[in-house]
């Protein structure tokens, strides 16, 4: 072998090395980890929940659920029990007024999650309306997670002694 021919090979190793780098790397940035370049490249674009519910939108909702918009009444009570900090007894009251308007607007959720905090302040009195709520909830759905939701509630609202005599004894038969 020649001195040029060695060098040529000597060369050629290296351009193959190269290219078997650039390809590991491309195989791991676009294969291997397709989003790699989006996430990073668009930091700038993401969306909080400060972006998302600012006093302009939450006018809007609050605009639509007046309106009878009961997933914009869902989404305000959303937003006043579990995303709005520092957390307040009016952001409770506030939650609350929205519950109550999308449950009335028939959203089966809101009805459910109604049930779950009438049922919780006690009495006979709310155990009745809990049950109702389940039960208006239960012929407005028929989504398999809600209608499992309402029957869990039931059963539980059956075990509270508030709730004795309100919900019939049941066969298999009948529940599914």
């Amino acid at each position: 072998m020649e001195k040029g021919d060695a060098m040529k090979l000597s060369r050629l190793a290296v351009a193959a090395t190269i290219s078997v780098a650039v390809l590991a790397l491309l195989f791991f940035f676009v294969l291997w980890r397709p989003n790699y370049f989006y996430r990073h490249a668009n930091k700038e674009h993401e969306v909080t929940a400060e972006q998302v519910y600012n006093s302009k939108n939450l006018a809007g909702l609050e605009y639509l659920a007046k309106k009878g918009n009961a997933e914009a009444a869902w989404t305000l009570f959303m937003y006043h029990a579990f995303i709005h900090r520092p957390h307040t007894t009016e952001d409770d009251a506030i939650g609350r007024k929205w519950l109550e308007l999308a449950a009335e607007n028939g959203k089966p959720e809101a009805i459910l999650e109604l049930a779950s905090v009438v049922q919780n302040e006690g009495g006979p009195k709310n155990c009745a309306r809990a049950v109702a709520l389940v039960r208006k909830a239960l012929g407005l759905t028929h989504d398999a997670r809600n209608i499992r939701s309402a029957k869990n509630y039931l059963a539980t609202f059956k075990e509270s002694p508030d709730c004795a005599g309100l919900i019939p004894e049941t066969t298999e038969s009948q529940t599914k």
